[in-house]
C-alpha cells in the first residue's frame, strides 16, 4: 500500500466525464487483482487530501 497525503485538503471529486482517470485506473486495478486492490481518495477539507493506491506485493528473487 501507498499513501500520499497533503495538508491542504482542496481535493474535489469531478463529477462530469472529464474526471475519469483515476476511476478508470481504480476499476481496472479492481478487475485485474479483486477488490482488494485500487486507488482511494480520503479529504477533510482545509485538513488534508490522502491517495490511497493498494496493489499486490510479488516477492521476485
Amino acid at each position: 500500500m501507498l499513501e500520499i497525503e497533503d495538508n491542504a485538503g482542496l481535493y474535489q471529486p469531478v463529477t462530469n466525464a472529464s474526471g475519469l482517470g483515476m476511476n478508470l485506473v481504480d476499476k481496472r486495478l479492481r478487475e485485474r487483482f479483486g477488490d482488494d486492490y485500487g486507488i482511494s481518495v480520503a479529504c477533510e477539507p482545509d485538513s488534508y487530501t490522502r491517495i490511497t493506491l493498494r496493489l499486490p506485493w510479488r516477492d521476485e528473487a
